[in-house]
């Protein structure tokens, strides 16, 4: 018989493209990706993918083995999502990986509506940034990945079922006693004469503000660069700065009383999505979590 982990390894490699995809989605080091393909290809008897200058590619014949991959690991999955569905509690972790504003303003909210239905639920959850998520849910070493659907997912995106949250727009946090604490609203290039703080931790997060400040037609005067949200808010309140910050990182009961919420006009928006690997949804504990992950996500923002 056909050893069904070395045919998933073939199935990924025909998405992916690449043995360092593959190894990096899998969690294997390269050379142990290698080493399984060739093993299936004593098993099949047929050369099943070539090395050239771009890559990898597969043979006729890898391709030919590759189009069973739909139907046979999709029989699979019908199969564990039903042993699974005829369990009243699930009996393994829910495991989840998001971006920091999501861990921050989505996941307490449907964490607790989970437990409502499963009270016994263990939840492992993540910060990862949106391809690293993405590449685990691949190799399936988590259930449910939540990321910036700036992303582009094409190679990964016949593997995964996408579910839409909701979207998420920036928002300028000062200190209560800036000048612009009484405005509700205020444009981006309102703020070319300000002195920031701006948190670098996510690259993505910090290369949308810049580029955005770039189409206005000025660099952000960026006197306190930080790795984390709090270093961010001290400095905003002891230094009166300004910031910018997702409006779910903004749901953060560290942007207290003593901090007031622009909405930026025109809005700053990013798409946040959830992402299971195909046909997963149908199993009820993570339908369930994409239903929580979503009320969450309409839940109003408190404070401003």
């Amino acid at each position: 018989m056909l050893n069904l982990k070395r045919l998933h390894l073939l199935r990924q490699l025909s998405i992916l493209g690449s043995l360092a995809r593959v190894a990096q989605a899998e969690g294997l080091t390269r050379p142990a990706v290698s080493r399984q393909l060739s093993l299936l290809e004593e098993e099949v008897g047929a050369t099943l993918f070539e090395r050239d200058g771009r890559g990898v590619s597969l043979t006729q014949e890898g391709r030919r083995l590759a189009g069973y991959m739909p139907r046979l690991f999709g029989l699979l999955q019908e199969i564990e999502t039903d042993i699974a569905n005829r369990k009243q509690q699930p009996d393994q972790p829910l495991r989840m990986a998001g971006i920091g504003s999501v861990l921050i303003g989505i996941l307490p909210a449907a964490q607790a509506e989970l437990h409502v239905r499963y009270p016994a639920l263990a939840i492992h959850v993540e910060e990862k940034e949106s391809e690293e998520s993405l590449q685990l849910v691949v190799g399936k070493q988590i259930d449910i990945a939540i990321y910036d659907a700036h992303l582009d997912i094409s190679k990964v995106a016949p593997m995964l079922d996408v579910y839409k949250l909701c979207s998420d727009s920036m928002v300028v946090v000062c200190s209560k006693r800036h000048h612009l604490a009484d405005a509700r609203s205020i444009s981006l290039d309102s703020l070319r004469a300000e002195h920031w703080a701006l948190n670098q931790a996510s690259t993505p997060y910090y290369d949308f503000i810049l580029s955005r400040c770039a189409d206005a037609g000025f660099q952000p005067n960026i006197v306190v660069s930080c790795r984390n949200m709090l270093a961010a808010l001290t400095s905003v309140v002891s230094h009166n700065l300004i910031t910018i910050m997702p409006a779910l990182a903004a749901r953060s009961p560290l942007v207290n009383e003593a901090f007031a919420t622009l909405e930026l006009e025109p809005p700053l928006e990013r798409d946040i999505h959830a992402a299971c690997l195909r046909g997963g949804g149908r199993r009820a504990v993570i339908s369930s979590a994409l239903r929580a992950l979503r009320n969450a996500a309409r839940e109003p923002r408190a404070g401003g």
